[in-house]
């Protein structure tokens, strides 16, 4: 299967439109197969803008990344955000998907190495699309996700910071105000230089429903550390 590359730069709405600009298509067809704004039930809708809420408290640039992906896509931005949030304003924490797996060798001739699969279903492997972005602002990341999305499903960044996931069921537990496992994974390759930096990123800010175990290492010591990260730690 041959998968999607975008290219973004500038801002965080110059990125998200210039996403939206380049796999239009794409994303028409993720948010066709995800659902619409309009027609989620009433309760995700209020979970939604509770999680826009959150967004907008702790990183108002991923709002505005998915309002440029929205207008490049020509699309409502209630879809792109329906789309971002859709699993934890959903709450199926009883009824998960498909399990990742993640590896990590700390010593190989070219440093640490992490790698891991997306067991997506069938249908979903289209959506996957590898960025290279480079933001106006702070670290360049290259990272893998689904078309119309602001999720970080793994990758690493301009300072050698490598996240990959696994996704986690937790029993039940919730954060009102926490983030979004999958946006919370990309806020941390964006923001992160290290491993400490992502360790301290992840006590501070809390997920608000589904888990996720997070494979981490950078170039200052060979060494792959694993997290379990889940609302109740917070």
């Amino acid at each position: 299967m041959e998968i999607a590359h975008v290219e973004v730069g500038g801002s965080p709405y110059e990125m998200g439109v210039q996403h939206g600009q380049q796999l239009a298509g794409l994303i028409r067809e993720t948010v066709s197969h995800y659902g619409s704004y309009e027609a989620a039930a009433p309760g995700v809708r209020a979970a939604l803008r509770a999680i826009e809420g959150t967004l907008g408290a702790r990183d108002p640039g991923l709002l505005e990344e998915m309002r440029g992906i929205a207008q490049g896509a020509g699309l409502p931005y209630e879809d792109i955000l329906h789309l971002n949030a859709l699993y934890d304003a959903r709450g199926d924490l009883l009824h998960p998907g498909h399990r990742c797996t993640a590896v990590g060798l700390p010593s190989t001739p070219d440093g640490p190495l992490v790698a891991k699969t997306d067991d997506v279903g069938m249908e979903e492997r289209h959506f996957e699309t590898w960025y290279r972005a480079r933001p106006a602002a702070g670290l360049p990341y290259l990272y893998y996700a689904f078309g119309g999305s602001v999720w970080n499903q793994g990758g690493i960044n301009g300072a050698g910071l490598v996240v990959a996931m696994t996704g986690l069921r937790p029993a039940g537990e919730r954060q009102p105000d926490g983030i979004p496992s999958l946006i919370f994974l990309r806020m941390v390759l964006a923001a992160c230089a290290t491993v400490e930096e992502a360790l301290a990123f992840t006590r501070a800010n809390p997920l608000r429903g589904y888990g996720c175990s997070m494979t981490l290492a950078d170039p200052t010591e060979e060494a792959i550390t694993v997290v379990e990260n889940y609302p109740a730690l917070a």
